[in-house]
């Protein structure tokens, strides 16, 4: 009898555990959601705060050329790496256009990669003022070089 108790209970636990797991936002496996925690708005915003990061937010269409290039990127074996260092958030701005206003500098325009902190602040900006928030999706050190600047930007959780 204890023994079923106990099995019972760790399926529970483990039940539990994998329900707790965000759900990646629809259209992640395009952008290698195997091995990239992509997250909708609200968990990468909650992840963020929970636990010190920054967020790295892609806002793209399935329809854009450029983005479907872009998410290329993300199969880079560096760029996985230096994923695990922010909060890594993708929307996409035809199926959730709640979540291309929430991160609104520039709407509308895809593809575009911001650093926020858990209020949705900007936190790096690019130097060029024409194209804030645009990533050469052909060059992944550019991607790695701003996910290297969101990653120093990391504090203890709750601070």
């Amino acid at each position: 009898m204890f023994r079923g108790v106990t099995i019972f209970a760790a399926m529970c636990c483990l039940a539990g555990i994998a329900l707790a797991d965000p759900k990646a936002p629809e259209g992640a496996e395009q952008w290698n959601s195997a091995e990239i925690a992509w997250r909708t708005p609200a968990d990468g915003l909650a992840e963020a705060k929970r636990e010190g990061k920054v967020a790295l937010v892609v806002v793209h269409t399935t329809w854009c050329p450029v983005c479907q290039s872009y998410r290329k990127m993300f199969k880079n074996r560096r760029v996985v790496d230096a994923s695990r260092k922010v909060a890594m958030i993708l929307v996409d701005a035809d199926l959730d256009p709640e979540g291309d206003r929430a991160f609104g500098h520039e709407a509308g325009s895809v593809p575009r990669t911001l650093v926020v902190d858990e209020n949705k602040t900007v936190m790096i900006k690019d130097a060029d003022p024409e194209y804030l928030y645009y990533v050469d999706p052909e060059d992944p050190d550019e991607l790695l070089k701003l996910m290297k600047e969101a990653a120093a930007l990391t504090r203890a959780p709750g601070n």
